[in-house]
């Protein structure tokens, strides 16, 4: 199982652990994504958090990834629509 399944197994049982171990690996790769996106680091640090509130409100329905080093840029898509 890769690292990334089990923190999300984790997760899903209320692990805080995971979620800041999933924060730490993908938080400066979503931001580089966001900044780049929005030429604005300021709104890109608060996408990203929001980004990261959403994954951990919307565990319980979240059913894999289908590629798991892009998963949590798909995630922000909802954050960026209108």
């Amino acid at each position: 199982m890769s690292e990334d399944k089990h923190l999300l197994k984790l997760l899903r049982h209320g692990d805080s652990f995971a979620l800041r171990r999933l924060y730490k690996m993908y938080y400066e790769r979503i931001l580089g994504f966001f900044v780049y996106r929005l030429f604005n680091k300021e709104i890109a640090e608060d996408v990203t958090s929001a980004v990261f509130l959403e994954v951990a409100r919307s565990i319980g329905v979240f059913r894999g990834w289908a590629d798991e080093k892009m998963k949590t840029v798909r995630e922000a898509a909802p954050v960026l629509r209108p």
